[in-house]
């Protein structure tokens, strides 16, 4: 069951405002400060165990705030030490953790927590290629030099990649999943 109501537009808008000032210092300082992440985290748990309190007839909904709270906790970490998000990224990821579960039902949120991540990677990913690719443009003669140097000295790697795309792609057309194809992608691009 999905909980449509105050408690969900609350939780949208609180998780909204503190990305906007979470960007905004990021842009301006290059980092975000513990203090945001923690607050959202603790401003969203504490508005969840009210709102079961006093307007729901279980603590479910606080329970899977709490449930998206660890998950996220677990998955931020992983992508701190994988190197794929920053401190301040990992932090605010974890804080969403606790914002994101928007049901009662455990599966109906795992199923919305799995799809948020795989939209976030993929969105990433093509963020990051994009942008790596302006800046190629940009800095072109260096880059050249740079990627046939990176390139010579890895062709062995990139040979496999490359067979491993061709043979993932012809996988994808045989049996015609393509979620198999979605997460190929994120794998290539990063």
């Amino acid at each position: 069951m999905v909980i449509i109501d105050f408690g969900i537009g609350f939780l949208i808008v609180m998780a909204l405002i503190w990305i906007v000032f979470a960007t905004v210092q990021d842009i301006k300082h290059r980092e975000v400060a513990n203090w945001l992440n923690f607050s959202l985290i603790i401003f969203a748990l504490a508005f969840r165990f009210f709102y079961s309190l006093f307007h729901l007839d279980s603590f479910g909904f606080f329970y899977q705030g709490l449930i998206g709270f660890g998950i996220f906790l677990v998955l931020g970490n992983l992508f701190y030490y994988m190197r794929l998000f920053a401190g301040g990224d990992a932090k605010l990821f974890i804080a969403l953790g606790a914002v994101l579960p928007f049901s009662t039902v455990f599966m109906t949120n795992i199923r919305f927590l799995f799809s948020y991540i795989i939209l976030l990677l993929v969105v990433g990913s093509v963020y990051g290629f994009i942008y790596g690719s302006v800046l190629a443009v940009i800095h072109r003669e260096k880059f050249a030099k740079r990627f046939k140097k990176e390139f010579m000295s890895s062709k062995k790697l990139y040979l496999l990649f490359l067979v491993f795309a061709v043979f993932w792609s012809v996988f994808v057309l045989v049996i015609g999943e393509f979620l198999f194809l979605i997460v190929g992608i994120i794998f290539f691009l990063f």
